[in-house]
């Protein structure tokens, strides 16, 4: 029921996703960092205003330091097709759990992972327009593709301190 709200989200703000039109000024946005969830209390949904149609609901909060800018992350994640559920990528099946440094300008999965805290579990929705402007990522994720990403924080390893 929350998959099919949030597609419904997201559908909506891939309309939306080109912008307003080009005699206006796109507004400045600022980060959001997701609320916290507390014992019993429903999971928030929050959208990140830097990248438009990232659709990001908490499954469970982590502990520990929150991923920052220039933060190097380690994370299990499962990328499905969000239409038809068929696994398009899977860190864990693989046995290999994958690391990056967060950054701004980073990719969607920097994104995803911005604010999380070790032992936390995210999912995202994430539009074909957000990946390679509607191309994909051949061979992985086919062109016009919306994905649902569930992503599961390892470790944070804090920028200064490698």
């Amino acid at each position: 029921m929350l998959t099919d709200q949030l597609l419904a989200l997201a559908g909506a703000l891939a309309i939306t996703a080109a912008g307003p039109a080009p005699a206006q000024a796109k507004p400045e946005a600022a980060p959001v960092t997701p609320p916290p969830v507390t014992q019993g209390q429903s999971p928030q949904i929050v959208i990140y205003p830097p990248v438009p149609s990232i659709v990001v609901e908490d499954l469970r909060q982590g502990q520990g330091k929150a991923v920052e800018d220039g933060d190097r992350v380690t994370v299990h994640f499962e990328a499905t097709d969000a239409m038809s559920g068929e696994s398009l990528a899977n860190t864990r099946l693989r046995g290999l759990p994958f690391t990056f440094v967060v950054s701004k300008e980073g990719d969607v999965l920097a994104k995803i992972a911005t604010g999380m805290r070790s032992g936390g579990r995210r999912q995202a929705v994430i539009v074909p327009e957000l990946l390679n402007d509607g191309q994909g990522l051949p061979p992985i994720i086919p062109a016009r593709k919306t994905i649902r990403i569930e992503m599961r924080l390892i470790s944070v390893v804090p920028k200064g301190s490698r």
